[in-house]
C-alpha cells in the first residue's frame, strides 16, 4: 500500500511536468521560430518477487514475478519541423525555409536562432529586433565579391553611401545605310594657282588639300614650296601621312614649263600622280595654290553620339564617326572631327590604333568588330575610361541611317535608397537612386548534426550543447542548408490540437494517480479500523 502511494505520487509529479511542457508549447504558439517540445516516459525499475525458472525435461519453466515501481521521464525533446511562413511586408524580416539557424553575436558567444526578425541600428548594423544582437555573415569586398570561407562578421549596411559607376561597355544598335557612298582612292591630283615670281630665294609657301588613301579614307596632306631660283620652286610633302618631293619649273614669262619628280607622291601605301601644269608664276601676285581636282571619291559617313560616365559619375559625350571603306562590307569608326571629349580609339590592350572596324556579311548582318574607345576622365577620376563597344545589334541595309546608342552600363552618382534581399541565397543588395544595385553582404546559416542537442537560452536563442555537434557554417542554399525568404517570418510549429490532446492526457494521468492515493488511503484506514 505504501509502495502504491509512492508510485502514484511520482506519477503525479511527472504528469505535472508533462503539463508544464504542454503549457510552455501553448504559451509560445505565437513566438517566431519557436520549436515545440515533447515528452517521452519510461517505466521505473521493478521489484522482483520471483526470478522464475528455466524449463527442464520433466517440468516447464516459470515466469518471473515483478511489481513495477512506476514511471520516469525518458526525454523532453524538441521538434525541429518547419513552421509556417507568414508575410510581413518588411524586407528585413527573413525566414529560413529548410534546415539551419541564424547566427547572432551576443558579445560573449555565438547564439543560434530560427527567428529572423531583423532591424537596422544607428550604426547601420543588422540586428535582432528584440535584443540588438548583430547577425553574422560576410561583407562584400570593393569588387562586390563574397568569400564564404572567411571568418564571420557583423553585417553593416552603408546607410549614407553614394556611388557612381564608370562606363565599361556600350551597346550600339541600328542601321548603317548600304547606299552610303563607297570611296574611291585618289590616283591623280591636279593643282592650280600661283607662285609669286617676286619672292626672294629660299622663300617658302605651304598649302594643304584632301585626297583619298588606299582605304578610301580622306587624308589631309600638307605640301611646302621653296623658291630655288628665278624660275624654279622645289616642293615636298611635310605631313606625317604623306611623302614625295621634286621641283616645278616655269619659263621666262611665268608659265609652267616642267615638273621634275624626285620621289613620287605617296599617301599611306597609295601613289598619287601630281599634275602641276595649271600653275603659273606671275610677278607681284600672292602665293595661292589649291587642289583643282582629283579623281578620288570621299567616303560617306554617319556620326553616333555615345554617353560615357567616368568613375566619379561625370558624363562625357563622345561623337563616333562610322565611315564607309573601299570594301563594301567593311566600315571603320573613329572619333569624329566634331568631337570635343578628347577620346581616341584603342585596341583590346589599350594601345592607340588608327580606327576601329565593323564587318557585315552579304546580307547586311553583323559579323565582327574591333576597337574600343578611350575617354579622358574628369579631374580626380581614373583616366582614361576604356569602353568596349558591342556592335552586334547593327545592320547594313539599304535604308536610312539609324545607328544609335542602345544602352551603356555607366551610372551617374546616386545615393542609397533602400535594400533588397536576394531570394534563397540571403545576399543583401543596396538599391541606389541611380538604379544601381550593389552587393553588400550575405547572411550565414549554421547547421548541426543533432539540433535536438542544442540548449535553449531564452529570447529565441540556442547555444551548442554537448550532444549537438559543432556548428557547420555556410551560405544559404548550400550543403543542405535552407533558403532565405525575405519579407516573411517563420511561425511557431506548435500543433494546438495535439497540445490540447496532450493536456487531457496529462490531466487524466494526474487524476488517475490521485485516485490510487485515495484508494491506498482507504485501505490504510480499514487496517487502522481493524484494531478498534
Amino acid at each position: 500500500m505504501i509502495r502504491s502511494m509512492f508510485t502514484a505520487i511520482n506519477s503525479m509529479y511527472l504528469n505535472q511536468e508533462y503539463l508544464d511542457v504542454v503549457a510552455d508549447n501553448l504559451s509560445n504558439v505565437n513566438t517566431p521560430g519557436f520549436k515545440s517540445s515533447f515528452v517521452r516516459f519510461k517505466d521505473q525499475f521493478a521489484q522482483n518477487l520471483s526470478v522464475g525458472g528455466a524449463p527442464s525435461t520433466e517440468i516447464g519453466g516459470i515466469n518471473p514475478m515483478q511489481i513495477g515501481l512506476g514511471t520516469n521521464m525518458a526525454a523532453v525533446g524538441k521538434k525541429f519541423t518547419q513552421g509556417p511562413l507568414t508575410s510581413t511586408g518588411n524586407d528585413l524580416d527573413m525566414a529560413i525555409s529548410g534546415d539551419g539557424f541564424y547566427i547572432y553575436d551576443s558579445g560573449v558567444t555565438n547564439l543560434y536562432s530560427r527567428d529572423g526578425s531583423l532591424a537596422i541600428d544607428a550604426q547601420g548594423y543588422l540586428v535582432h529586433s528584440s535584443s540588438g544582437y548583430r547577425i553574422q555573415g560576410w561583407m562584400a569586398d570593393t569588387l562586390g565579391r563574397i568569400n564564404t570561407g572567411s571568418p564571420l562578421e557583423a553585417i553593416q549596411l552603408p546607410i549614407d553611401s553614394t556611388v557612381a559607376r564608370a562606363t565599361t561597355s556600350a551597346y550600339i544598335l541600328g542601321n548603317l545605310n548600304a547606299d552610303t557612298t563607297i570611296p574611291v582612292r585618289t590616283s591623280n591630283a591636279i593643282l592650280s594657282g600661283t607662285l609669286n615670281a617676286s619672292e626672294a630665294p629660299l622663300t617658302t609657301y605651304t598649302t594643304s588639300f584632301n585626297v583619298q588613301d588606299g582605304t578610301g579614307a580622306t587624308q589631309l596632306v600638307t605640301m611646302q614650296f621653296t623658291k630655288v631660283d628665278a624660275t624654279t620652286w622645289s616642293y615636298a610633302m611635310t605631313s606625317a601621312n604623306a611623302s614625295g618631293n621634286g621641283t616645278v619649273v616655269f619659263d621666262g614669262t611665268g608659265n609652267f614649263s616642267a615638273l621634275n619628280v624626285t620621289n613620287p607622291f605617296v599617301v599611306g601605301t597609295s601613289t598619287i600622280t601630281l599634275n602641276m601644269s595649271n600653275l603659273t608664276q606671275p610677278a607681284g601676285v600672292a602665293n595661292d595654290i589649291v587642289l583643282g581636282s582629283q579623281n578620288g571619291t570621299a567616303a560617306g559617313y554617319y556620326d553616333v553620339t555615345v554617353g560615357v560616365y567616368d568613375e566619379l559619375g561625370v558624363l562625357k559625350s563622345v561623337a563616333i564617326r562610322y565611315t564607309r571603306t573601299t570594301d563594301p562590307n567593311v566600315w571603320t569608326f573613329d572619333v569624329s572631327p566634331t568631337d570635343t571629349s578628347g577620346a581616341s580609339i584603342v585596341d583590346v590592350a589599350g594601345n592607340p590604333v588608327d580606327n576601329g572596324t565593323i564587318t557585315f556579311n552579304t546580307s547586311g548582318q553583323f559579323v565582327s568588330s574591333s576597337g574600343r574607345i578611350s575617354v579622358p576622365g574628369s579631374p580626380g577620376a581614373l583616366s582614361p575610361t576604356l569602353v568596349t563597344l558591342d556592335l552586334s545589334g547593327m545592320t547594313m541595309l539599304a535604308t536610312a541611317n539609324s545607328a544609335a546608342l542602345g544602352s551603356q552600363n555607366g551610372l551617374a552618382a546616386g545615393s542609397l535608397m533602400g535594400f533588397t534581399v536576394s531570394a534563397n541565397t540571403g545576399e543583401i543588395y543596396g538599391a541606389y537612386s541611380n538604379g544601381d544595385q550593389r552587393l553588400v553582404g550575405q547572411l550565414a546559416l549554421a547547421m548541426f548534426v543533432n539540433p535536438s542537442g542544442l540548449l535553449r537560452e531564452g529570447g529565441n536563442y540556442y547555444v551548442a550543447g554537448l550532444n549537438s555537434g559543432e556548428a557547420r557554417v555556410g551560405a544559404p542554399a548550400s550543403g543542405g542548408r535552407g533558403t532565405i525568404a525575405s519579407g516573411y517570418v517563420e511561425g511557431s510549429n506548435v500543433d494546438m490540437s495535439r497540445e490540447f490532446s496532450n493536456m487531457i492526457l496529462a490531466q487524466r494521468g494526474f487524476q488517475a494517480s490521485s485516485r490510487i492515493i485515495n484508494a491506498s488511503d482507504e485501505i490504510l484506514q480499514e487496517l487502522v479500523n481493524l484494531g478498534r
